[in-house]
């Protein structure tokens, strides 16, 4: 190809955008000296061709929110969606990870929680859920590809996306 008399190799350029979540992983820790729990969930991010990203921006978000406790007396605070930035815990991992904390009294506004969370137990009282959006590419909320989608729920003793 000539451009102004010169003659041009052609370029193709790819883009390549992430696709999907993989699980990766869940893991349960107890909170010790109080009660209460976090749960991790890991997933590689993939993009429409090749291997997981090693790093990405993402963001979280939370589009509805249901008490799921039916004893009376639900105080916890709300679920909340995390800072959007670089995924947490992805840095030169290959992988994200979603942090789902809960601890008696921070997440009841520091009264007694109702119902009491604890540490994992492997079944437990549902509290409260929320449908979940994952973007990735961007570091602003509801920008960027559209990833993931699950609903997360806190239970007494551990979360889950489901």
């Amino acid at each position: 190809m000539q451009i102004g008399g010169l003659t041009a190799t052609p370029v193709t350029l790819g883009v390549n955008q992430p696709s999907y979540f993989l699980y990766r992983s869940t893991d349960y820790y107890a909170y010790s000296g109080s009660n209460g729990y976090e749960t991790d969930i890991s997933y590689y991010i993939y993009p429409a061709c090749g291997g997981p990203f090693q790093s990405i921006a993402g963001n979280e978000n939370f589009d509805s929110y249901q008490i799921d406790y039916t004893g009376g007396g639900f105080n916890w605070q709300a679920i909340s969606q995390a800072g959007a930035g670089f995924f947490n815990g992805f840095a030169n991992t290959g992988y994200m990870t979603d942090r789902i904390k809960f601890t008696d009294p921070g997440g009841c506004n520091f009264v007694a929680c109702v119902p009491t969370p604890s540490n994992y137990v492997g079944g437990s009282t549902p509290g409260e859920h929320a449908s979940q959006t994952w973007y990735t590419g961007s570091a602003n909320h509801y920008s960027g590809v559209l990833t993931h989608t699950d609903r997360l729920a806190r239970f007494t003793d551990h979360g889950e996306h489901q």
